[in-house]
């Protein structure tokens, strides 16, 4: 079916123009309230800096379009105009069956008085971040709005989805993908955690009782609202046969005529789907197919892109497709006008046939290029509101109904002489900021970044959500890499030091566990301190790694040909762990530290700061209580120990190093203090320790992230600076490069790469961490490192969806 290039019939489609503020370019949100107005989000860009969004509502039986609110009115972050403003409501309005208009605010547009849109620059900024999407309320029978409040924090949120059975919202965030729910009922919003790469996908309510969207990769995930659990199924939307799957998630999805089928549009596929929840345990998809057919002479490449849709009181959807780009791929150029168009598409969900009704335009006026929000009013029509796309166009409402809309004469609009330019950027904008190799990018230029799915290679499946968190990494010599993860469960799994292959071991412990130390002894032996399980806390582990050298030689086969692979994943023997019991009864492992001479580990315990002592050989647990004399609040109690030279070190009270002598058993204030902010000891703690060949040790600071060195012998600190703009510097490990690399970040932080070169003393802030190969994943959190032998550096990371990274330093960036 090939694209109509004319018109649609006049006596289909009429059409209004919206008078716009300057800079407000765009209507991105549609939706039919139950009084029967047609309610619009009006928005700004990225070229509008400053711009707040305004709510409005279109009145068919008035014909008329009156303004609800303007957000700068209402948000309290109009009065902070170093902020990004609240430029938009997305695809984010929902009409609630008591009536009242729910939408939730979005950003792009940069703030007052700069000239480029940032939002993980400032991300880690707490004057200038953005502080998260508002949940905004009118109520037409009160004609009030109210604001409810940050329902998304320091994210956006281009899409919100409503269960009416429920009285609840769903939204994922932007630009960090989390999956919100708001219970209209208590006023509760609830964080379901990280679901994908993107935030391209719009949770969707279906009448079988589920909310549905797609990860980045377009697999569908399931979220169950009675026990709020968040499940990838096994079916992934359709796709062109030669793209690849990365960033091809849902873009519009609706439920049909039914309320249980939906139906949606792959943003990379361009293609049209159904998905019925209710056929057999997962559900099952249908591939529609492509709005229509490329023109002639046109790639499979140039199938247009199915922007929104809406159900027709026929049963059939409605579609907007449009050609997004021209050949220079410049959408605001002449020629783009001329290659840009938009057309009316209804496709028979029974049959899956499809009518296109042409191009949308309306006598009088130019064409609408960009179509981006489609409702169905009660008066049986579909508004499609717009993306004016060049400033010299109008902002059209354009009114569709196959079965005639009422005439009207064409709105008062006259064509400009000549068609303008479009509006410049502001002066250097796009140069000045455009990342370039170490200078304007908030990501890191130098390296590469591998990201690998934790029990992934076809062997096993890859650890499920909330399961995949790593906390602990060690790295053995032959290069072998071994890591535990923490969550609802906490696993151990290896990586294999030739192939890479990423193999699960074995779980520690039967239910939530946190595991944040893992040490290996000169034999090659695993430690893990683990806190949590159903039966007990701070129990440790040991992994006979040795013993199982033959399995795992076998199972990093390489250059076999078809010889190469084990068909089945370890087990019995192979993974066998040996429980060493609790270390402090009734507490958690907060950190621990291995003496390789004496045959021992010493750890700290969580919350009550026991320090304990383990003798590997006879498996018995002494038991010192210090916290009172050397610790006093459990806010100093050090979250890293180090052996070295024949003594252990850890933080203690006001974030002094406290010194244990095996030799005498004996406890000592050092005299060091941990560097923080001033008045802010209570807060400072030892986050990571790293040793270096020359006898010095490098550590992290919690309470402002400092990095410092001490000198154990001399008894000396010293303050190396403040590596990134904020948050603690949790992990530490030094690189063959003789580079001091480390993680600087938080809890509500992004975590940024950070290093040192000792020689020089440059210590500066790399960025954020993103991998390319094999997809494209953006480390929001990560806490621990540790370094490889062949130069290369070992990432976890810790979220709800978490992978372990490969980081590869440049040759020669220390040389």
């Amino acid at each position: 079916m090939k694209m109509n290039t004319a018109a649609v019939d006049p006596k289909f489609l009429s059409a209004r123009i919206v008078d716009a503020p300057a800079g407000h370019d765009v209507i991105y949100a549609a939706a039919a309230g139950r009084d029967g107005r047609i309610y619009l989000g009006l928005s700004a860009e990225t070229t509008s800096p400053g711009l707040y969004a305004r709510l409005l509502a279109y009145d068919p039986a008035a014909d008329a379009v009156s303004e609800i609110a303007d957000l700068a009115d209402i948000l309290p972050e109009a009065a902070e105009p170093q902020r990004h403003p609240h430029s938009k409501i997305h695809t984010s309005i929902c009409a609630g069956a008591d009536g009242k208009i729910y939408t939730v605010t979005h950003m792009t547009a940069p703030p007052a008085g700069e000239d480029y849109y940032h939002f993980w620059h400032v991300y880690n900024d707490h004057e200038r971040c953005f502080q998260g999407s508002h949940l905004v309320i009118y109520d037409p029978a009160a004609r009030s709005v109210c604001d409810f409040g940050i329902v998304s924090p320091k994210g956006g949120c281009r899409w919100l989805g409503y269960n009416p059975e429920r009285e609840e919202l769903y939204l994922t965030t932007f630009l960090t993908a989390h999956f919100m729910v708001i219970r209209l009922k208590t006023g509760e919003v609830r964080d379901m955690g990280r679901i994908a790469q993107y935030d391209f996908m719009g949770p969707c309510y279906s009448a079988a009782g589920y909310v549905f969207t797609t990860d980045c990769r377009g697999w569908i995930l399931r979220y169950n609202p009675r026990d709020e659990s968040i499940e990838r199924l096994p079916l992934q939307i359709p796709n062109a046969r030669w793209r690849e799957s990365d960033q091809n998630g849902v873009f519009n999805f609706m439920p049909g005529p039914d309320g249980v089928k939906l139906y949606g549009a792959a943003i990379r596929g361009r293609r049209l789907f159904e998905f019925d929840p209710t056929a057999g345990k997962y559900g099952g998809l249908r591939d529609l197919g492509p709005a229509m057919a490329p023109d002639p002479g046109e790639a499979e490449v140039d199938y247009p892109f199915i922007r929104t849709m809406a159900v027709g009181r026929d049963g059939r959807i409605y579609a907007a497709a449009h050609y997004a780009l021209n050949a220079q791929g410049n959408i605001a150029s002449q020629d783009g006008l001329l290659r840009m168009r938009a057309n009316i598409v209804a496709v028979d969900p029974a049959t899956g046939d499809k009518q296109d009704y042409g191009v949308m335009q309306a006598d009088g006026l130019p064409p609408v290029l960009c179509p981006v929000a489609a409702a169905r009013g009660r008066d049986g029509a579909v508004y499609f509101a717009s993306w004016k796309v060049r400033p010299d166009l109008p902002l059209q409402l354009t009114i569709f109904d196959p079965n005639g809309v009422r005439q009207a004469p064409p709105p008062p609009w006259t064509a400009p002489a000549a068609a303008a330019p479009a509006i410049p950027p502001p002066p250097l904008s796009r140069l000045y900021h455009l990342a370039a190799r170490n200078c304007s990018s908030v990501f890191a230029t130098d390296g590469r970044f591998i990201a690998c799915e934790i029990g992934g290679g076809s062997r096993q499946p890859c650890l499920p959500r909330n399961e995949c968190a790593v906390t602990a990494l060690a790295v053995a010599q032959d290069g072998g890499v071994f890591g535990a993860t923490s969550g609802s469960r906490s696993h151990l799994f290896f990586r294999t030091p030739l192939a890479g292959r990423l193999l699960l071991l074995n779980t520690l412990g039967p239910g939530p566990a946190v595991c944040r130390s893992l040490l290996m002894d000169a034999q090659g032996r695993l430690f893990a301190g683990v806190t949590g399980g159903a039966d007990a806390t701070g129990r440790l582990y040991m992994y006979d790694a040795p013993r199982q050298a033959d399995w795992m030689r076998a199972y990093d086969d390489v250059d076999r040909g078809e010889f190469s692979g084990r068909i089945l994943s370890p087990g019995g023997d192979c993974i066998r762990l040996d429980d060493r019991g609790l270390c402090v009864p009734g507490e958690g492992i907060c950190a621990m530290a291995l003496d390789d001479a004496r045959g021992r580990i010493y750890g700290l315990s969580w919350p009550g700061g026991k320090f304990f002592i383990h003798d590997i050989a006879s498996r018995q647990t002494e038991i010192r209580d210090i916290f009172a004399k050397h610790i006093v609040k459990s806010g100093n109690l050090s979250r890293a120990m180090l052996c070295h030279q024949g003594a252990v070190y850890f933080s203690g009270h006001h974030g002094y190093l406290i010194r244990y002598s095996p030799a005498d058993g004996a406890f000592a204030d050092t005299g060091m203090k941990l560097p923080c902010g001033a008045g802010r000891e209570y807060l400072n703690y030892a986050a990571a320790f790293a040793a270096a060949p020359d006898g010095r040790i490098y550590g992290g600071a919690s309470a402002d992230g400092c990095l410092f060195r001490f000198d154990p012998e001399r008894g000396e600190i010293l303050n190396l600076g403040r590596p990134a703009a904020a948050g603690s510097l949790a992990a530490l490990a030094l690189g063959r490069d003789g580079l001091v690399w480390g993680l600087a970040g938080g809890p509500n932080l992004l975590t940024h790469l950070v290093r040192l070169d000792p020689r020089t003393g440059d210590l500066r802030d790399c960025g954020l961490m993103r991998a390319r190969i094999p997809k494209t994943w953006i480390i929001h959190r990560a806490e621990t490192m540790a370094a490889g032998p062949d130069g290369e550096l070992y990432i976890g990371e810790n979220d709800a969806i978490s992978h372990l990274f490969v980081y590869c330093p440049p040759v020669g960036l220390a040389a």
